[in-house]
């Protein structure tokens, strides 16, 4: 019964508001039991106000009898209640009982006890009214409503006191009634609970079953159900923000997917040449001239797989965060230029001609220079790879508060809107026709990733047929003093 969310929250939701309404009826039934015997209360001193009238007019004139006893039978009768005259001795002189036991009327029915006396003949007799509820000091063996009014005869002389008795007992009848009224209210509002409850609760579960149901088929990889936002509520939120996983996960795992194939034809590629061109001189296909030309062949295929493997180790530690950055302030303008002089010799080959601006003689940056290093290299490979022969490649710098901002253009062949959102994924190669189909496709990823961990960023713009930009920023620094210029030199050599 409890395995459900649903089967739970019915179950919290029906006891919170049974226990609700119990509260709230017990305190309904109080304050309607408290209200009748407050309005009995007043019905009776009225009661007893008219029979002191009378009571005071008999005894001052010694006429009209019949009007008291014909008042007091039809108040004993209608109320259930007992009425006495206890005259100023505390005395019980006339008693009428309620029904048809009519009125008692002899020398004394009865004493009040001194402790009555005190606390309730004495205030009567000193002009005040009372009304209590208990058993009159252990007179009577049930609550009682009780009310006294002083009885006047002659010229306002208190001839004694008018109690009028009523046991809460009568008054069942009455609270029945309410219990019934309360009860019936209180089933009724239970059962409106239980619906709304219900609807509430199946429409909290509802969505929650749904989401169950889509998060098993994407644990076995089925990615297109789509969930619908039932509101702008959290519900209708966790909806969107599923969805939206989903659209990632299916995307992460065809990346995976092409990663895996990308990765697979990579490693295909030169273990192919190698074995085949290895099986050949082993065999004798290749002749023993040859070898020095196919060993040449397999030594750059060795390489590729070397760079391949190394990228790949790269990007891994960068993307788990594995590995620690060597932070240190050093020169760019002069690493730029190491990079540069490294691929002279490739860019008087295909008649490059760089362009190198730097707005500083000096341009000092906080970095680890090994990984900006592998930035540069990457970017300036590519720009080489794509700019035509007699092209032309500009490298710039600039200082911008505290950041310098680091530009590498070229006059290739441009990369198309369409491609520029993916240049920094994994394997991603843009125009494959124009590549020398040595590249890996890990260049930009690693770039990206190294820039991101240095807490800096890389942007790209280009057009088809003018050429592509790269630029990305590193924080600025100081000049180093002399002790840590002689570390980095050290350290660079």
């Amino acid at each position: 019964m409890f395995r459900t969310v649903l089967s739970r929250l019915m179950v919290i939701f029906l006891a919170v508001v049974m226990v609700a309404m119990g509260v709230q009826g017990i305190m309904l039934y109080n304050v309607y039991k408290n209200d009748t015997i407050l309005r009995t209360q007043q019905y009776l001193m009225e009661e007893a106000h008219g029979i002191a009238e009378l009571m005071g007019r008999f005894l001052t004139t010694q006429q009209g009898k019949l009007d008291l006893y014909t008042y007091l039978s039809v108040t004993t009768r209608k109320s259930q209640s007992r009425v006495w005259f206890v005259n100023a001795d505390g005395k019980i002189n006339l008693e009428a009982l309620p029904g048809n036991q009519g009125v008692q009327e002899v020398a004394s029915l009865g004493v009040l006890s001194d402790e009555e006396q005190e606390h309730y003949l004495a205030p009567v007799l000193a002009g005040k009214e009372f009304s209590m509820v208990g058993n009159f000091r252990g007179r009577f063996t049930d609550d009682t409503i009780t009310v006294a009014c002083p009885v006047y005869y002659g010229r306002g002389v208190i001839a004694g006191a008018v109690f009028v008795h009523c046991q809460v007992k009568e008054l069942d009848g009455a609270y029945n009634n309410a219990w019934k009224i309360i009860l019936l209210a209180s089933t009724f509002a239970a059962t409106l609970a239980m619906i709304l409850i219900y609807m509430t609760a199946r429409s909290i579960t509802q969505p929650l079953a749904e989401m169950n149901l889509a998060a098993r088929d994407i644990a076995k990889g089925r990615f297109n159900r789509k969930l619908e936002r039932t509101g702008p509520d959290e519900l209708g939120q966790l909806a969107e923000s599923f969805n939206i996983m989903a659209d990632e996960l299916k995307k992460q795992e065809q990346t995976r997917i092409s990663f895996v194939a990308n990765v697979s034809h990579e490693l295909k590629s030169p273990m192919t040449s190698i074995q085949g061109f290895a099986q050949g001189m082993v065999d004798g296909t290749i002749k023993p001239e040859e070898h020095e030309k196919y060993l040449s062949i397999i030594l750059d295929e060795t390489r590729r797989l070397n760079k391949l493997i190394r990228e790949l180790l790269d990007l891994s530690q960068f993307e788990n965060g594995n590995f620690s950055l060597n932070m240190t302030t050093f020169d760019l303008n002069e690493l730029i230029r190491r990079v540069v002089i490294r691929y002279l010799d490739r860019m008087e080959a295909q008649g490059i001609e760089p362009e190198i601006e730097f707005r500083q003689d000096y341009c000092y940056v906080l970095g680890d220079s090994d990984r900006i290093e592998q930035v540069l290299v990457n970017l300036l490979d590519n720009a080489i790879k794509f700019t035509p022969e007699g092209g032309q490649i500009r490298i710039w710098t600039h200082n911008s508060q505290d950041k310098v901002l680091v530009s590498i253009s070229d006059s290739g062949a441009g990369i198309s809107e369409a491609d520029l959102p993916f240049i920094f994924d994994r394997f991603y190669k843009v125009d494959k026709a124009h590549t020398d189909k040595k590249g890996t496709g890990l260049g930009l990823a690693i770039v990206k990733s190294i820039l991101e961990q240095h807490g800096e960023s890389i942007q790209v713009s280009s057009k088809l047929g003018a050429g592509t930009t790269f630029a990305f920023t590193l924080k600025r620094a100081e000049k180093p003093s002399r002790d840590e210029s002689k570390k980095i030199s050290s350290k660079n050599e």
